[in-house]
């Protein structure tokens, strides 16, 4: 599923959406992952950010970073959801329309977490609709290895999160 939109798109009362993105320097190839699952009014359930280990190019982050955010969603009782990202290709790999060998594995470890839910869909959102995922990924992690919270959001996304609404 492509969506043009600029901002976080409702869904349906059924499911979640689990938002994730990744963050790479080519410089020293750090990585970071973030997520932020939502309910369908687009109420902040949960959210997080990880250091990413042993990754050495962009798509590789971004493979690691649904792959964290799945295990998020699922250890936190969420069985009906969509993953939503911004990246295209990793969408494409996922949904079996284009394979990667270099990624295989990993992709497995995707698909094995993706039989555990009731109801999955994995779909591609641009940058705009993907913001607090963006932001969690290249912020959350500035002082510890793993961040992850619910309630009430921190000061730093709470801004990105009201511009979501319009």
């Amino acid at each position: 599923t492509v969506v043009h939109n600029t901002k976080w798109k409702a869904l349906s009362d059924t499911h979640i959406k689990c938002n994730y993105d990744a963050g790479f320097n080519v410089q020293n190839l750090d990585s970071t992952a973030g997520w932020i699952i939502r309910n369908h009014d687009g109420i902040a359930q949960h959210w997080g950010s990880l250091q990413l280990d042993n990754t050495s190019t962009p798509l590789e982050a971004e493979t690691k970073a649904l792959l964290a955010a799945l295990k998020q969603t699922w250890i936190r009782g969420y069985r009906r959801v969509i993953m939503e990202g911004d990246c295209e290709t990793l969408t494409n790999l996922v949904t079996g329309s284009l394979s990667h060998s270099y990624l295989a594995n990993l992709l497995d470890d995707i698909r094995t977490w993706a039989r555990k839910f009731s109801s999955i869909q994995f779909s591609f959102v641009r940058r705009g609709g993907n913001k607090l995922a963006h932001e969690l990924a290249k912020f959350g992690c500035i002082s510890t290895c793993f961040y992850s919270d619910s309630g009430t959001l921190p000061i730093w996304l709470h801004q990105h999160y009201c511009n979501d609404f319009g």
